[in-house]
């Protein structure tokens, strides 16, 4: 995974390395990549691997981090000069930052598949569930409401992504799938 910071000056990137001959991860890390001056730092990650984060308050050098294929979903917030990433089938969405040991910053009720976070107001994530259900997660008062989609039969199955004021989002209806797009609520 490779994501760019808001203000284009950064990349997050998920690595892990691969031991073909013992047939098993022999680690996961979580670097920052500054674009202007090449300095590439150890964000989060350790000589293990893990299916998510390591609990609140353990610090960096010891945190571990799920592998590449299990991070699904980070993005920039520059209200917390931070990273807000998710690892797949999980509930949690952290803060890491790379000089204080990763904080929980939410938690929905189910497992999600993606999630997404409001980078202009900086209050709101969504997540789509594994059960196919929007949640919208108040960052403020951690209350998680269900997003209505104005169908009984539309579910979400896939990446999220908000962006001025606007929710867009993979469905499947009927049978059917494609992209979604409504004003974020």
């Amino acid at each position: 995974m490779c994501i760019r910071d808001s203000n284009g000056s950064a990349l997050l990137i998920s690595v892990y390395s691969y031991n073909a001959t013992a047939q098993r991860q022999e680690y996961a890390r979580i670097l920052q990549y500054d674009i202007a001056t090449g300095l590439v730092t150890t964000l989060a990650g350790d000589s293990s691997v893990r299916n998510d984060f390591c609990a609140d308050g353990t610090p960096i050098s010891t945190c571990t981090v799920p592998n590449s294929g299990r991070l699904k979903s980070g993005s920039w917030s520059p209200s917390r000069n931070a990273w807000l990433l998710h690892a797949r089938e999980s509930e949690r969405v952290v803060i890491v930052n790379g000089s204080t040991p990763i904080t929980t910053l939410g938690v929905f009720p189910e497992p999600a598949i993606a999630v997404a976070h409001d980078r202009f107001s900086d209050a709101t994530l969504i997540a789509c569930s594994e059960s196919g259900t929007l949640l919208k997660m108040n960052q403020n008062t951690g209350e998680v409401t269900p997003v209505d989609l104005r169908s009984p039969t539309m579910r979400c199955a896939g990446p999220v992504d908000i962006n001025e004021g606007m929710l867009s989002f993979v469905f499947v209806q009927n049978g059917l799938q494609g992209i979604a797009e409504m004003p974020l609520p």
